[in-house]
């Protein structure tokens, strides 16, 4: 009988050790920790963990500190009030280990509400390079489907706390090299689309996860142990705003592995590609940003319509005159922009013209609805193409031929197709261009970062494009020797249905060891997009005290799908000499 009892003993310890062996052996326990790569990663380590020695050490010392009611974590509470999450993990396989109360953390979770969780994409935004990669959040829905009831939801991002001291270098120095902390930030829903949809005129996003409540609800117990205790570094390429929030996801489901992918950069767009599996795509919705509505209110109007929005800008009194429900409420959002851009800092005029607005339009009975535009399904980023290339090609010129080979880190070229993606803002980068000649390959030159930010130009809504570029180049039509090149310039772009043209004003920079110039410049581009296909044409004059030096190029591309494209481009120049030649290519992203 006392070998028996003795056996039972041995087997309960025994069963029980495997048990908790299993439990901090498991991925999810892993992530729960933040452990990656043979590290924790998270900051203020001593607040966060309780050993930060290995995942056994972190379980043994999560156990005792339940067992002896250690206070724990930033707020020194019992552990289950301080990391909810790792508690109810830990329970699962200890069930005998007893329960907490946590008034703060349920009023917490009370208040939070959250019945399922939707990733939200906000788009380019024109004025910003560092933003034009779009951003991620989550919004926590109560369950609500009205306008107004998903305004009130809670949102989560992740982002980065910058010294408001810092000037635009280290700024950028600090973002690329992990010189910030990122934190949680947990806000109301309408104020993300106060300054994302109204004040830096983004698209909204919004795609439900297919999540469980069990899983919902857990997600929001890590939520508040992370929020309440922990940051972590912040890197504007890899570890941002986008791939932290996916990373966080992962603790709901060991099969959600979003990050598990071979990338150097995980632009928001991108991340929200690997998440494909996981969202409802039955239930997407789209929140157009406030500029591209009054744009759209505009196009719709006819020219008697267009004066009186423009007088009533001009002269208060025109308000009075107005009878047209389009004009008013275009009125209404075009403010409403104005006001969220400046910051409520509008001038006592327009708040009084913004009233009059609102009480002239409430006057008028018609019923409009301005937030609702067509979309297609190619307009969903979920479509975007691959932003990684090569391209392989074939140079032709009166004295010469040429294979050509390009490989870049780009993101969308002003000869991409905008599937997926906005149709004003182009981003290259890290783009290298080689030519192979007489069994020989060699460097030709090298983009470090090209940007076009081409926003539409309207009498009504005086918006600028701009353009940057910065190379380092081997020749060119008007250098023979290896240089870098700087390029800023502004402008204006014009939409005329699927057309845009743009006409630029700048300065380009010349620097190398034999030479420094600077010289004005003036470019334009026409851009013609027709389904698969894209007629790209551009020009640039150079100016100097002697000579003006011209390059004209045509390219037509043709998209054999998403990811594959052959384009031909015919290009002439004049300068020192003149040159034509022709190129033949085909482009593969990935």
């Amino acid at each position: 009988m006392f070998s028996l009892l003795k056996l039972l003993i041995i087997y309960f310890i025994s069963t029980l050790c495997f048990a908790q062996e299993s439990a901090y052996s498991q991925k999810k326990w892993a992530r729960l920790l933040h452990f990656e790569d043979g590290e924790f990663k998270a900051h203020h380590r001593n607040v966060f963990y309780l050993s930060a020695k290995s995942l056994e050490d972190e379980w043994i010392s999560s156990v005792n500190a339940i067992k002896n009611k250690t206070l724990v974590g930033r707020e020194k509470k019992v552990f289950a009030c301080s990391f909810p999450a790792r508690y109810e993990f830990i329970r699962q396989y200890l069930p005998s280990l007893s329960k907490e109360s946590c008034p703060d953390f349920q009023e917490w979770k009370t208040e939070i509400g959250a019945k399922e969780i939707v990733l939200v994409y906000a788009s380019s935004y024109l004025s910003n390079p560092a933003s034009m990669f779009g951003h991620s959040l989550l919004r926590l829905s109560r369950g609500g489907r009205s306008r107004a009831s998903v305004l009130s939801d809670n949102t989560v991002g992740f982002l980065a706390q910058t010294n408001p001291d810092d000037n635009p270098l280290s700024y950028t120095v600090k973002g690329v090299t992990g010189g910030y902390i990122g934190y949680y930030e947990i806000k109301p829903f309408y104020q993300n689309v106060g300054l994302y949809q109204n004040s830096e005129a983004r698209d909204l996003w919004q795609y439900p996860l297919k999540l469980s409540q069990e899983q919902v609800d857990f997600f929001v117990s890590h939520l508040y142990e992370l929020s309440l205790n922990t940051g972590f570094d912040y890197y504007f390429f890899d570890e941002n705003c986008s791939s932290v929030i996916l990373r966080t996801l992962q603790v709901v489901d060991e099969d959600f592995n979003f990050l598990d992918q071979s990338y150097v950069f995980a632009h928001p767009i991108e991340t929200l590609k690997w998440a494909r599996d996981a969202l409802d795509h039955e239930r997407v919705t789209y929140y157009p940003s406030i500029n591209k509505i009054v744009r759209n209110q505009l196009d719709q109007m006819n020219s008697t319509e267009r004066d009186l929005f423009q007088r009533a800008n001009r002269d208060i009194e025109v308000i009075h005159e107005i009878k047209s429900p389009i004009v008013l409420d275009a009125l209404i959002d075009y403010w409403k922009f104005k006001n969220y851009k400046e910051e409520t800092k509008i001038s006592q005029i327009n708040k009084k013209r913004m009233n009059l607005i609102l009480k002239k339009r409430a006057s008028i009975d018609t019923i409009t609805d301005n937030l609702v535009m067509n979309r297609t399904e190619t307009d969903d980023p979920l479509k975007f193409h691959d932003p990684n290339k090569w391209e392989l090609g074939y140079l032709y010129t009166k004295n010469s031929e040429v294979m050509t080979a390009r490989f870049a880190l780009g993101y969308q070229d002003l000869d991409d197709i905008h599937i997926g993606h906005d149709n004003f803002s182009f981003i290259n980068y890290f783009d290298f261009n080689f030519q192979f000649r007489e069994n020989v390959l060699s460097l030709k030159d090298l983009t470090l970062v090209k940007i076009h930010s081409l926003s539409p130009y309207y009498n009504e809504i005086k918006s600028f494009s701009w353009e940057i570029d910065l190379s380092v180049k081997r020749s060119s039509y008007l250098f023979s020797d290896k240089h870098l090149s700087f390029l800023g310039g502004v402008g204006y772009t014009l939409f005329l249905e699927k057309l845009s043209l743009s006409g630029f004003l700048g300065f380009e920079n010349f620097l190398s060891k034999s030479l420094l110039e600077l010289k004005p410049y003036l470019s334009f581009y026409a851009r013609a997009p027709l389904k698969r296909n894209l007629i790209l044409i551009q020009s640039k004059l150079h100016y100097d005290s002697s000579k003006i030096s011209r390059n004209l190029s045509m390219t037509y591309a043709h998209y054999i799908k998403k990811n594959v494209s052959a384009r031909f481009m015919i290009e002439d120049f004049k300068s020192n000499f003149s040159q034509t030649r022709a190129r033949f290519s085909l482009r593969f992203r990935f």
